[in-house]
């Protein structure tokens, strides 16, 4: 679990950095939801915080449970047509999580 940690708290730091630069360093609520990229790395951000938060309650959370309610809210929000920004948001954080059980 440590190593999982470890790597987490690495990809927080990059996704950090990287967001930044994306946004210029406004705030994400400043955004007019047209910025693909800036969503798609609030996904990431996202997606990390809620696995921190996760192994912090419980050590050995079942990271799969996570991934399938992003995957179900991610089909559900395109069956609604929703916007480019939810679908970058919810896409970023999946890839996120794959790479982070990689």
């Amino acid at each position: 679990m440590t190593d999982l940690l470890d790597r987490l708290e690495a990809r927080l730091g990059e996704v950090g950095v990287r967001l930044t630069a994306t946004t210029g360093g406004q705030a994400l609520c400043r955004l007019d939801g047209h910025m693909a990229s800036a969503k798609e790395l609030e996904g990431r951000m996202s997606v990390l915080l809620e696995v921190r938060r996760a192994l912090r309650a419980d050590p050995e959370v079942d990271l799969s449970a996570i991934a399938d309610r992003w995957r179900a809210d991610l089909a559900a929000r395109q069956a609604q047509g929703a916007s480019t920004a939810w679908i970058s948001y919810l896409s970023g954080g999946l890839a996120e999580l794959d790479l982070l059980v990689a």
